[in-house]
């Protein structure tokens, strides 16, 4: 069985193979958790229990409500709205449980609208802001193969302290390209694994961070 990955297992092993195997493989290294952590989780859970259960926001988080109110009744009334799905397929491109032993591809998404053969996929950033939609990609390329009714994603990053949002389309005859774009990534990700080869490799998380005390070009 292969190593299951998602976009974040994957973007750390390119990142540098080594941290990876240490800290999301073999996990005998850990990150300690820090405020950035800590405030994104809490971000996650209240905009969660604010869309699906109208559970207010707290006290400090108040200022998100204008965009929460609006995610849990939208205008166009969607036929479904869901938070913290989580999609699993395996290498058949199949729909899976997220624990099925062919877990293959795992990713979830924080909050889905879908009216009719269209749906609004929306990922809550805490971070800075960035141009990157191939998370994005990746997550509407596997709810296509959930919901086969489907024919066009609205993907949008909120990016929570800028109070801004940015957003890309992907129709369903999008779908190859994005795995087009994915596999050979994921080639090299599962040949490490087959191959027990994880080579450091210098970042920029090296000079002040990394949880790696041991590799010698930390601090570097």
């Amino acid at each position: 069985m292969s190593q299951a990955w998602s976009f974040s297992r994957l973007n750390n092993f390119e990142l540098c193979p080594k941290k990876y195997y240490h800290l999301m493989y073999k996990k005998d290294v850990f990150e300690a958790t820090n405020d950035t952590l800590r405030y994104g989780n809490e971000v996650h859970k209240a905009l969660e229990l604010r869309v699906s259960k109208n559970k207010r926001l707290p006290m400090h988080l108040t200022h998100l409500e204008k965009f929460a109110a609006k995610f849990a009744k939208p205008a166009n009334k969607p036929d479904e709205i869901l938070v913290e799905q989580q999609l699993t397929i395996n290498e058949q491109m199949e729909p899976v449980g997220w624990f099925d032993k062919d877990a293959w591809c795992r990713s979830i998404i924080d909050y889905l609208a879908i009216k009719g053969t269209s749906a609004l996929l929306v990922d809550y950033k805490t971070g800075k802001q960035k141009d990157d939609f191939s998370q994005m990609f990746l997550a509407g390329a596997m709810l296509f193969l959930y919901r086969p009714d489907l024919e066009r994603i609205a993907l949008t990053y909120w990016w929570i302290k800028d109070r801004k949002f940015s957003s890309e389309l992907i129709l369903r005859e999008d779908m190859q390209s994005v795995w087009n774009d994915f596999l050979p990534r994921v080639a090299a990700y599962e040949k490490a694994h087959k191959t027990d080869t994880f080579p450091k490799r210098q970042n920029f998380t090296c000079k002040n961070y990394c949880a790696v005390k041991d590799c010698p070009l930390n601090g570097l």
